[in-house]
């Protein structure tokens, strides 16, 4: 994601800094990657990696590969949503 270490900031979700081409993030609302995961690819057509199994990470870490400015902007609009919408649920 374009910059994205500098200027993302989103409720429920920890942006790690990265120089490669995906950013990592930590979902700290309890909801696990692998929920997070199928939230995103069944509701948004989004499909982030769920890194649970990476040295290192625990479930409830994902990654998101970069894939061109306007499919990054849909990510960083689209990435708020699931740890939001976990937290009215269990509300």
């Amino acid at each position: 994601m374009f910059h994205v270490n500098e200027r993302l900031f989103i409720d429920g979700i920890t942006v790690y800094p990265t120089g490669a081409n995906f950013v990592c993030f930590r979902i700290d609302t309890g909801m696990t990657a692998r929920d997070f995961q199928r939230r995103l690819l069944v509701e948004h057509g989004m499909y982030v990696r769920d890194c649970s199994n990476k040295v290192g990470m625990d479930r409830f870490h994902i990654r998101v590969a970069t894939q061109g400015r306007t499919q990054d902007q849909r990510s960083i609009d689209v990435l708020p949503l699931a740890p939001i919408e976990a937290v009215d649920k269990a509300g």
